[in-house]
């Protein structure tokens, strides 16, 4: 690693916290494989932690350590995940058809939807670790399996997907931007299955929270007016879009 990218990545770490392969490969105009490589050498010297997708400063410790090493999930961002995944299964009805995207998110819905007799088709292999006996029925697309992103991915992904009609689709995202009207995802291979959902879904939700707002990613794979609501937890808080406007209404 050379030492110019090397200092830039400590820098940022110390200022982030946390990197992700393809932020910091787009920053840099690097392969993400360069980076991944960068990134397992810092881990092998002891200057951070390897987490899904990136890495951490060094003993910075969220609840994706303590998820990994079995312990309690103490810190604010589980909550939020949980919290975001119960308003959202709140919307949820018996004999309903639901996409569900990938991201970590997701892996806390089956949860608050484990007696609800539905249908979830989804390439998310996080939501199907450690699955407790559930009502829903659960149809794992084919694909190439992404281990960065615990998805499959790729043409079997999609031809999957054109068999269904979903009443809901559940997507999410790695930021957002109100001033540009857009949604970005971290990797041109998530793109697709986002956006052949969003088309073939009858109501379509995005989830995130709310450090993704007005932060880019590495591809626009959809219009903020594209979704019927926009759940965002800060509390309890959920964000509605009607028309141009956007509004906010809290939970109370």
């Amino acid at each position: 690693m050379g030492l110019e990218r090397k200092n830039y990545i400590l820098s940022e770490l110390d200022l982030k916290k946390i990197l992700k392969i393809n932020e910091v490969a787009q920053v840099l105009k690097a392969s993400p494989s360069t980076i991944r490589r960068d990134f397992e050498e810092l881990a092998n010297e002891g200057l951070a932690d390897k987490i899904r997708g990136g890495i951490a400063k060094k003993n910075y410790e969220t609840d994706v350590f303590r998820l990994e090493k079995g312990q309690s999930p103490k810190d604010s961002t589980a909550e939020i995940k949980r919290r975001l995944c119960h308003m959202v299964a709140q919307e949820i009805q018996d004999g309903q058809c639901v996409f569900v995207d990938g991201g970590t998110t997701f892996a806390y819905l089956m949860e608050f939807v484990q007696e609800k007799k539905i249908k979830i088709i989804t390439h998310n292999t996080l939501l199907i670790e450690k699955l407790p006996p559930v009502k829903p029925e659960i149809i794992l697309l084919g694909g190439n399996f992404s281990q960065e992103f615990c998805v499959n991915t790729g043409q079997i992904t999609l031809e999957d997907m054109k068999r269904f009609q979903f009443d809901y689709a559940l997507i999410g995202c790695e930021g957002m931007s109100l001033e540009e009207n857009a949604t970005y995802a971290a990797d041109i291979h998530i793109v697709a299955p986002k956006q052949l959902a969003i088309e073939r879904a009858a109501t379509r939700f995005l989830i995130l929270d709310e450090t993704k707002i007005n932060k880019r990613g590495f591809m626009k794979f959809a219009t903020l007016d594209q979704f019927d609501k926009i759940f965002i937890d800060n509390g309890t808080q959920i964000k509605r879009i009607h028309a141009d406007v956007v509004e906010f209404k809290g939970n109370d």
